[in-house]
């Protein structure tokens, strides 16, 4: 119990420095948005941060600036660019938004807690 307590809250304090990434990110002029968030595009320095772990993010090879339309801030490319397991499902239209963003970053932290999120987004997309 005191592991999986440990574990939620080292993730915790991951998820919070990959959030402060992803905002410095989106909140550029022009905003950019990553495209291709994965366990994979995360670096960790273990001598930083308030908690003793610092993450960066990295590889930001697929990453594009972003316009903005009636909907909010916008990419439109062609489908299925980048690791389609960690895609927000409107991304496999081509249609990337900085909220596909937090939805790959959920995964991994998801991941990292070890809550079998990705599963149930699967089951919730067959039934779809």
């Amino acid at each position: 119990m005191l592991v999986k307590r440990v574990r939620r809250y080292i993730g915790c304090e991951m998820f919070i420095e990959l959030l402060r990434g992803l905002h410095y990110l989106h909140t550029r002029q022009p905003p950019y948005i990553h495209r291709d968030l994965k366990a994979k595009n995360i670096l960790f320095d273990p001598n930083a941060g308030s908690s003793g772990i610092f993450c960066k993010l990295c590889d930001f090879g697929l990453a594009v600036k972003c316009w903005t339309d009636e909907t909010g801030s916008t990419v439109v490319g062609p489908p299925g660019v980048g690791t389609r397991a960690s895609m927000a499902p409107e991304a496999h239209n081509g249609r990337y938004k900085r909220c596909g963003d937090i939805y790959s970053l959920g995964l991994i932290v998801s991941k990292l807690m070890d809550i079998d999120c990705a599963a149930r987004i699967t089951k919730m997309e067959q039934a779809i």
